[in-house]
């Protein structure tokens, strides 16, 4: 049995070597928390023009109850919008 891992030393390294290439790939992929971008994008329930998906911004709609809330939080951080 050692003789066999002595012979097929390099062979064996180059296919742990991709076996981990292969395993730590995944991580790339995966997201560390969340649904994914696309999951969410295939779950949304709004029609957003293909143009407008490459931007890193949305227009949202503000209700006065939204407003409020907004307020709440810059006083809580300590920024005041003029």
């Amino acid at each position: 049995m050692g003789g066999w891992i002595v012979k097929n030393w390099c062979s064996l390294t180059k296919n742990l070597v991709i076996a981990s290439g292969f395993l730590l790939g995944g991580c790339s992929v995966m997201p560390a928390s969340g649904p994914a971008g696309p999951d969410v994008a295939a779950a949304s329930t709004d029609i957003v023009p293909s143009a407008a998906q490459s931007v890193p911004y949305a227009l949202v709609g503000l209700t006065p109850e939204i407003v409020e809330r907004l307020k709440e939080l810059t006083e809580t951080y300590g920024r005041k919008q003029t």
